[in-house]
């Protein structure tokens, strides 16, 4: 027999079991040059411990696919499966004392199930950084990404066979200066900047203002609204598209003309669950799929998720004659977490991003930036922002200016890329991303602490528009 001159720190590891020895101190011993892709095992007699092998061995070919999630085309719904085992196994947090609150599946690619996104709370030291709460997803006992939590916060995230990496902390910096312009003292549940044109709608009644401060209000076309939505395209700001809900929840779409009449057009699909403007088309979320429209009255397909899955939320951005999407998937009818996709020829064409680090849920809200990035807001408990941008071509976690524990907050984006977030005790802050700094922004006038705003929205670069339940203001910033 020939007798093997490798040393103990020499050896082939399992790369399943790298993060759990890092993320407890241990060290690994990683041999010069050591690919874990590459990583494979000397064939020996099957014994139990060959078979535990064999379990490493495909954990292996779901970390190489995990590091290439660009080149999944297609997303589907792997059968829910239950591993066997003869002696229950605990992963590295319960080794560590944590206990599993609640899990998750989640759904990846057909080569990458069973996964799960699974809570742990308690106290644990991992590799010098404290944790009293770790979101991790697992593939059976072996942990692939996790994130650490310390009094609400992400303190630090840890993927693969790589030690923990702290979270960048975001300053927060002087307030910002502004003054506030009053709009009106009823809440409004819509808003629309088409140029010149602006829609707004507040219950089953919308108004048009152009310049005037006066706002005359007009009932929607449809009789039994209780609700309504508005939206219009800088390309035909006389134009507007009128989504109305009856108190039972049954929908209906208006075309507006441009003499102000009102023609009913038919719906994509039921119901719509978002409506935007953008650029030169209308996209809606209706039951499910993504769908465009150039003049409101017919529609196209635009995303038609994998069988088995919908689209929880999207997103539009553009920059010049480029317009770029994206949208969360998650599984029909059951709990559980899907990938985001990002389209960057305005929804002809997808790619897989991934999943952002895991807090427990899947993305509430979404914004595109101009550079084609996509930020993320994760409700958990505690909230969680992310950004995936081109450059990286990976998520990375954004600290709030404060711990959200409870509510969610909302998110959208300036012209220029800047985020604008309101926290869930509706705080303003704007988070300058040259600087990767947050900024406060000045409360409205007469608003008592602590009231979250219902509609929040960035016009341009240098304006935030608000509403409350005792009015809407505009913010314009110097």
């Amino acid at each position: 027999m020939r007798r093997s001159s490798k040393s103990g720190n020499d050896r082939e590891q399992d790369p399943g079991e790298l993060l759990d020895r890092l993320l407890e101190g241990q060290d690994v011993g990683l041999r010069r040059g050591f690919d874990p892709r590459a990583w494979h095992r000397r064939r020996h007699r099957r014994t139990p411990f060959a078979v535990g092998a064999a379990g490493a061995a495909a954990a292996l070919i779901l970390v190489a696919v995990l590091e290439h999630p660009a080149s999944v085309d297609h997303v589907l719904h792997p059968p829910a499966r239950q591993l066997a085992s003869a002696r229950p196994q605990r992963d590295l947090w319960q080794r560590l004392g944590m206990v599993a609150e609640n899990s998750v599946p989640l759904w990846m690619t057909p080569h990458k199930g069973p996964l799960k996104e699974i809570l742990y709370t308690g106290h644990a030291v991992v590799n010098g950084f404290q944790a009293s709460q770790v979101v991790a997803v697992n593939a059976g006992v072996s942990t692939e990404f996790a994130v650490g939590f310390l009094n609400a916060s992400p303190v630090w995230v840890s993927q693969k066979s790589q030690r923990p990496v702290p979270v960048s902390l975001s300053p927060v910096i002087a307030p910002a200066f502004g003054r506030w312009q009053p709009g009106g003292l009823t809440p409004l549940g819509s808003f629309s900047a088409a140029g010149p044109d602006v829609y707004i709608t507040n219950g089953p009644e919308y108004a048009l203002l152009n310049g005037a401060m006066n706002v005359h209000w007009a009932e929607d076309p449809a009789s039994d609204a209780v609700k309504g939505q508005i939206v219009s395209l800088p390309s035909a700001p006389r134009q507007a598209l009128l989504l109305t809900e009856s108190a039972s929840g049954s929908q209906r779409l208006y075309l507006r003309g441009p003499q102000g009449q009102w023609t009913q057009v038919a719906v994509p699909n039921n119901p719509i669950t978002q409506l935007v403007a953008l650029g030169h088309q209308y996209w809606a979320l209706a039951n499910g799929t993504l769908y465009v429209s150039q003049n409101g009255t017919s529609w196209t397909t635009r995303y038609a998720p994998p069988p088995n899955f919908s689209i929880a939320t999207f997103a539009v951005g553009e920059r010049g004659a480029s317009t770029f999407a994206a949208v969360s998937l998650a599984p029909l009818g059951e709990p559980g977490l899907g990938p985001v996709f990002r389209s960057t020829d305005g929804g002809l064409h997808w790619t897989n991003i991934g999943v952002p680090w895991p807090n427990g849920s899947a993305p509430q809200q979404m914004v595109v930036t101009p550079d084609g990035g996509v930020a993320a807001l994760l409700p958990g408990p505690p909230a969680l922002l992310e950004q995936w941008t081109p450059a990286s071509a990976r998520w990375t976690v954004i600290s709030l200016p404060h711990p959200n524990t409870s509510g969610i907050g909302q998110l959208t984006a300036f012209s220029n890329g800047d985020l604008l977030y309101a926290d869930s005790q509706g705080t303003l802050y704007r988070y300058l991303h040259t600087l990767s700094e947050w900024q406060p922004l000045p409360q409205a006038p007469g608003v008592p602490a602590a009231t979250e705003p219902n509609l929040l929205m960035a016009i341009g670069d240098h304006q935030v528009l608000v509403a409350y339940p005792q009015g809407w203001w505009v913010l314009v910033l110097k």
